[in-house]
């Protein structure tokens, strides 16, 4: 794959990575591995996790997808952040302090939005 950025840490033993319509979470020190499948239709199109650790978003494929947040650890579904881009997302970054989320569409339209996640909504 060329997928970047697909390889995250979640606290001291738990590794956050993409497969297919899922999103893989490993236990370094007792290799049990969890499977958080996708919501949107297309697969996974990128994953980032909050500086705090306390988060994760996960951006989808699919027509209109949309970036889920997942609360860490108990990977509850925080925040949907709609209306980003057309087909997929390529990739999700937080800012250094945790309160905007930066969304880059694929093609067709490669958009590049700023979120307030927290309020779901577009700066």
């Amino acid at each position: 794959t060329q997928r970047r950025n697909n390889l995250h840490r979640l606290g001291e033993s738990t590794l956050l990575c993409s497969a297919g319509n899922s999103v893989m979470i490993l236990d370094i020190q007792t290799l049990k591995q969890e499977f958080l499948l996708g919501i949107d239709p297309g697969g996974i199109g990128a994953i980032t996790v909050h500086p705090s650790g306390n988060f994760f978003a996960v951006g989808e494929k699919g027509p209109n997808p949309n970036v889920y947040v997942y609360e860490w650890p108990s990977r509850q579904l925080a925040r949907v952040l709609s209306g980003g881009t057309e087909r997929a997302f390529a990739d999700v970054r937080f800012s250094n302090d945790g309160k905007m989320l930066a969304t880059v569409g694929s093609a067709p339209d490669y958009l590049l939005h700023i979120w307030d996640w927290d309020k779901e909504g577009i700066l």
